[in-house]
């Protein structure tokens, strides 16, 4: 081989290196956190991350999911049982396809269900082993952006009713209802496997990012500072008195613990606190700016917030201080 060979097929060789440098998952973006009592739980994000903690999230180790794809929402139903959804954005704008984990091992091994069919998703709840629902995009395929499930994932069938953008959040009460959230200030009712509107206040372009119920109460968050409560089962919506002015927030989570509910964003630097579902509201800081996606709350006062940067923060006293669990950063620090 001439020199001139040589030196092409080197170069060849390590082209790659460069146009493809690798992820650094420390890094990941966080989309969503569970936790299945006070010790153990799991964080999930972009490129396909997942974490795990078994001491309360004093510390982290990553599970391997087989995927890169952004896992926006993970449910466990026991500290073994438990699914991840999320998406893959396809090439030229041609839409996303969904992704759809399980695990029966506390997630020391996950299976993915899915094949290409279904579009990009962004929330998922189980009622038990079998029967579940998925949320995500509206397509010309399927309509609703909605599916359900009766066989633990193998197979889904589309949840009947009007077409939507893209569903981001869900709260349900059982198999086949609750309630769905998502773009351009979109609330829907699942009821009986099927979506209906509720009574909704114009939203105008907000997206709704969060939703929690206990069956009866229902509190929605939604860009631009708002929050919405329900006491109807969010066939009527109202929205809430603010303590202070949130047009420059974007709420992007929600969490709650009885008769608490704590509501997150950008930035990350406040929590909004209400300890009677949504009547009144308290503003919390975190002293942490990084905005937040996530938030789990194990009781009325432990509890924890995922968001980006990989960042982790934890609470021991309802939300009153936030410490720093995790934090990547080496990414932006280059």
């Amino acid at each position: 081989m001439s020199r001139f060979a040589s030196v092409f097929a080197v170069s060849l060789l390590a082209a790659p290196v460069f146009a493809a440098p690798p992820v650094c998952l420390d890094d990941a973006p966080l989309r969503a956190v569970w936790f299945a009592d006070q010790r153990e739980g799991w964080a999930a994000g972009d490129h396909g991350v997942v974490w795990h903690t078994i001491d309360g999230g004093q510390t982290w180790e990553q599970q391997r999911t087989g995927t890169r794809a952004s896992l926006r929402a993970v449910h466990f139903l026991s500290p073994y049982t438990g699914f991840a959804v999320g998406r893959v954005e396809l090439p030229n704008d041609a839409g996303s396809h969904g992704v759809v984990l399980r695990t029966e091992d506390g997630g020391a091994t996950w299976k993915e269900l899915t094949s290409s069919t279904l579009p990009g998703l962004n929330a998922v709840r189980f009622a038990d082993e079998n029967r579940g629902v998925v949320f995500g995009d509206g397509t010309d395929g399927f309509p609703t952006g909605a599916f359900s499930t009766t066989d633990g994932g193998k197979s889904w069938s589309a949840i009947t009713g009007p077409r939507a953008g893209s569903w981001t959040c869900a709260a349900m009460t059982n198999a086949t209802t609750g309630i769905v959230g998502g773009m351009w200030g979109k609330l829907m009712l699942v009821r009986d496997g099927k979506l209906t509107a509720p009574e909704l206040d114009p939203l105008g372009n907000r997206a709704v990012r969060g939703i929690v119920t206990d069956g009866t109460r229902v509190v929605a968050v939604a860009d631009g500072g708002r929050i919405l409560t329900s006491a109807n089962s969010g066939a009527k919506w109202g929205f809430a008195n603010l303590p202070a002015a949130t047009e420059s927030l974007d709420f992007r989570c929600v969490a709650s613990a009885g008769n608490h509910v704590w509501a997150a964003g950008r930035p990350g630097s406040v929590v909004f606190h209400s300890s009677d579902f949504g009547k009144s509201w308290e503003v919390q800081k975190t002293s942490h700016p990084v905005p937040l996606n996530g938030l789990c709350m194990a009781d009325a006062q432990t509890g924890w917030a995922v968001g980006e940067l990989g960042t982790i923060l934890g609470t021991s006293n309802g939300g009153k201080t936030w410490s720093v669990l995790k934090c990547g950063g080496q990414k932006s620090a280059v």
